[in-house]
C-alpha cells in the first residue's frame, strides 16, 4: 500500500501577482498525491517569484504556478523643496544630487526597473535631463498625490514589488537592500523595512497589491509623501514586516539631505571617495564617518521633521487610519 503524501497547500485563497509566505500560507495537515515540498516552493519563494496564477485554499502547488516577480525601484524627486530650493540639482562631488543617488541605486541587486518620478509641473522637467544612466525610466506624474505617482509610473511596467527611494538619500546600502528584500519574499509581506537603522540607508519595499488598497480606500492621500505611515498605521489590514538589522547597520549619522548642512556634509564624503577613486559602500562610509567626527557633526544636530513635529505625528496618525 503507497504511503499517504502530506504535500503542503495552501490554507486561503490567492490571487495571481500575490507573495507566498513560507510561514503563514501553507498548510501541512491535508494529504495530497502531487505537488511541490516545502524545500522546492522555498527554493521558489527565496528565488523572488510570486504566484503567476490564482489559486484555491487547499490546492497544493507546481512549478508552473509560479513566475518571477518585477521589482521596481522608484526614486521620487521634486524641484519644490523650500528649505533647500533646487536641492536634487546641487552638486555633491562632481554629480548633481539626484544623479548621485540613481548611481548607487543602480547597485542593488535583482532589480528590474530603476524609476526616476516626478511631478508633471514645468518646474520639474528639468529633471529629465539628469537620469545619470539610460537604463533609467523618467517618469512625470500627479505633482501631489505620490501614490498616485507611484502607481502610475509602474502601472505600464507590470510590476509586483516596489523599492520605495527619495532623491535626497544618496547613500542607500545594498547590503540593507539585500536582507530585506529576502525577508520580504520569505515572509510574504506587504510591507518591509529595517528597524532601527541609520537615517538615509534603509530600504522601504512594498507589494503593488497593497499600495492599490491603499488607494482605493484613500482616494485623495492628502499625506501621501509620508507613504510609511499608511502601512504602519494599519497592521490589521497590511502584514508588516520590520527586520531587525545587525548592530554594525546602527550609527548616530544623518545621511539625508533637506538642509545647507547636510549639502555640505555629503559634498565632503563624496568628495573623499572620488579623490581616492573609491567606490561607495557602506562600509567605506563608515569608516570615514568614524574617523572623522568632525564632519558627522556637520548635520547631526537636525532632526527629521516627522520624529520631532507632534503635530505632525497627531495629524499623520488620525489621517493614514484604516477604519475597520
Amino acid at each position: 500500500m503507497d504511503k499517504i503524501k502530506f504535500i503542503p497547500t495552501l490554507k486561503n485563497n490567492k490571487k495571481s501577482g500575490e507573495l507566498i509566505s513560507l510561514g503563514d500560507d501553507l498548510d501541512y495537515n491535508r494529504p495530497c498525491d502531487s505537488g511541490l515540498d516545502l524545500s522546492e516552493i522555498e527554493l521558489l519563494v527565496r528565488g523572488y517569484n510570486v504566484l503567476a496564477v490564482d489559486k484555491n485554499s487547499g490546492e497544493p502547488l507546481y512549478s508552473s504556478d509560479f513566475r518571477k516577480a518585477k521589482i521596481a525601484i522608484v526614486i521620487a524627486c521634486r524641484l519644490s523643496s523650500k528649505r533647500l530650493p533646487r536641492k536634487a540639482l546641487l552638486n555633491v562631488g562632481s554629480l548633481s544630487l539626484v544623479e548621485l543617488s540613481i548611481k548607487n541605486n543602480l547597485k542593488l541587486k535583482n532589480v528590474d526597473y530603476t524609476v526616476l518620478a516626478t511631478s508633471v509641473n514645468p518646474q520639474d522637467e528639468e529633471l529629465s535631463k539628469h537620469t545619470y544612466s539610460k537604463n533609467v525610466i523618467f517618469f512625470a506624474g500627479d505633482p501631489d498625490d505620490v501614490i498616485k505617482r507611484y502607481l502610475d509610473a509602474v502601472e505600464p511596467l507590470g510590476a509586483d514589488v516596489i523599492v520605495r527611494k527619495t532623491a535626497d538619500c544618496p547613500f542607500p546600502s545594498s547590503e540593507i537592500f539585500d536582507i530585506l528584500l529576502k525577508e520580504h519574499f520569505v515572509r510574504g509581506a506587504d510591507y518591509t523595512a529595517g528597524k532601527k537603522t541609520t537615517v538615509g540607508l534603509n530600504s522601504e519595499i512594498m507589494n503593488v497589491k497593497s499600495l492599490k488598497r491603499i488607494k482605493e480606500y484613500f482616494p485623495k492621500a492628502s499625506y501621501s509623501e509620508y507613504m510609511t505611515w499608511y502601512f504602519t498605521n494599519n497592521p490589521e489590514y497590511f502584514k508588516l514586516n520590520i527586520v531587525d538589522l545587525p548592530d554594525k547597520f546602527s550609527r548616530n549619522y544623518r545621511l539625508t539631505v533637506d538642509y545647507k548642512e547636510d549639502l555640505l556634509m555629503f559634498d565632503i564624503v563624496q568628495k573623499y571617495f572620488e579623490s581616492n577613486n573609491l567606490e561607495y559602500s557602506t562600509e567605506k562610509l563608515f569608516e570615514f564617518l568614524d574617523k572623522n567626527q568632525e564632519i558627522s557633526s556637520i548635520n547631526s544636530h537636525i532632526q527629521l521633521k516627522f520624529k520631532s513635529d507632534q503635530e505632525l505625528i497627531d495629524i499623520l496618525n488620525r489621517e493614514t487610519k484604516m477604519k475597520l
